[in-house]
């Protein structure tokens, strides 16, 4: 199966609504019969994305608490650049144009699971397979597009993550990967659960911070 690799994205607690809308803006919702899913927002507000849970719309909101986080499954538009299209290979998919005139292909299942804390939020969009992992490594569009997800909703700092060593471990900066920070992820997990770390999103996105501003 693979590297399963993520890009993990850090907002102020208050930008999540944003940083809802703004992925949602990117997904692709061609021959979706159905509005979307409906999130209860920490705020008591609400938001609809066009995304699945259990890979179905579920009829209830979802609440985004502190724990457990929520679990998304997002098919995102990315600029057809030449990973993007190797990804697909033969496979016959129709692209979608941008208002700009940009060729994007849909790229999906990405597992976004939604972390909570009290001063920071955790968004990490998660490859499904290898191959998709492989994608999210080489393609200067895909990280081009959740480096523009992470600026547009008021995000704070985002990284490459390739989930290889336990321990202290260096993870490429968005936007583009030149630049290194050193994180042990384990310090921040305050228990393993069943499908899940819960972690300490505020202690480490202070520490991504910090680290990004080194």
């Amino acid at each position: 199966m693979g590297q399963r690799y993520s890009f993990d994205l850090f907002y102020p607690v208050d930008r999540v609504e944003a940083a809802l809308r703004a992925t949602a803006a990117v997904a692709n919702t061609r021959g979706r019969k159905r509005t979307g899913t409906q999130v209860r927002l920490s705020t008591g507000g609400f938001v609809i994305v066009p995304f699945t849970h259990g890979f179905k719309f579920t009829a209830e909101a979802l609440a985004l608490t502190a724990d457990p986080p929520v679990r998304l499954n997002t098919v995102l538009l990315f600029p057809a650049d030449e990973a993007v299209q190797a990804y697909h290979g033969k496979n016959a998919v129709k692209p979608v144009w941008t208002e700009e005139g940009v060729e994007c292909l849909p790229v999906g299942f990405i597992y976004l699971t939604v972390h909570l804390g009290v001063e920071y939020a955790l968004f990490s969009y998660a490859a499904a397979t290898g191959a998709m992992s492989d994608l999210f490594r080489d393609s200067a569009a895909v990280w081009g597009r959740f480096a523009e997800l992470l600026t547009t909703a008021g995000g704070l700092v985002g990284f490459f993550n390739t989930w290889e060593a336990v321990g202290k471990h260096r993870y490429a900066l968005l936007p583009d990967g030149r630049r290194l920070i050193e994180l042990d992820f384990f310090e921040f997990v305050l228990e393993e659960r069943d499908w899940y770390w819960h972690l300490d999103v505020d202690r480490y996105a202070s520490a991504a911070l910090r680290a990004s501003r080194g």
